[in-house]
């Protein structure tokens, strides 16, 4: 387990070379279950690469195998973590959690854990500003989630959710993603939680792209 007295993100991000940056790609590992196609080939996992910030070129350093298709990542804002996802439709989705250290040579990632997203098709994460929770967003069956982060960054199991209205179908239904494709519309699908980054104002705004709307989610005092 990372302690807090383990340098911050931040102090590592450029403790292997001033000159260079750790960059951290996510690739669809499984694409018959994805809610979309990917037109390209199929990847292994979380690549990482080094950003020479001189030149601007990439040099690859190694991959993580993940399975199935790991799609965001988004940095713990103290401490050397990063927090991933996993997008499946016919299966629930993951946050994922892995320790950063870009010093070392050749596996600057670890999985440390893997904590059910409360969801399908997990597809965007949001961490609260005060780092006590995660706000997982579900794609295929609209689902909004919020975990708690604990002091060391350890993610715990969900313990708010709410389904968007109209949510239901894919229980009631069970489409698969041909409908998807046909249908877009027939059922909600929230796709982001993005925070209102100028005034301040708690909470999270929640695209649906099935209603063609934008939801506001407010945080409680325990970090829901």
């Amino acid at each position: 387990m990372i302690q807090r007295d383990s340098p911050t993100s931040s102090e590592l991000a450029f403790d292997k070379d001033p000159a260079t940056e750790l960059i951290c790609v996510t690739t669809y590992t499984n694409p018959e279950c994805l809610a979309h196609t990917p037109k390209t080939a199929q990847g292994a996992g979380v690549y990482t690469f080094d950003l020479d910030l001189t030149s601007g070129t990439l040099t690859k350093r190694g991959v993580l195998p993940i399975t199935p298709n790991p799609a965001f990542l988004v940095r713990h804002p103290e401490l050397p973590l990063l927090y991933g996802t996993t997008e499946c439709i016919d299966k629930p989705g993951e946050v994922l959690t892995f320790s950063l250290d870009p010093s070392h040579p050749s596996s600057p990632l670890q999985l440390l854990a893997r904590t059910s997203a409360g969801g399908r098709s997990t597809c965007y994460l949001n961490v609260a500003p005060d780092a006590r929770s995660i706000a997982a967003v579900n794609y295929w069956d609209a689902r909004l989630c919020v975990l708690p982060i604990d002091a060391h960054g350890a993610v715990g199991e969900v313990k708010w959710s709410e389904a968007m209205p109209g949510a239901e179908y894919v229980d009631t239904h069970n489409p698969d993603r041909t409908e998807h494709w046909t249908y877009r519309q027939r059922w909600p699908h929230a796709h982001c939680a993005v925070s209102e980054p100028y005034t301040g104002r708690e909470g999270v705004f929640v695209c649906d792209l099935g209603r063609d709307c934008v939801a506001h989610y407010t945080r409680g005092g325990a970090g829901e």
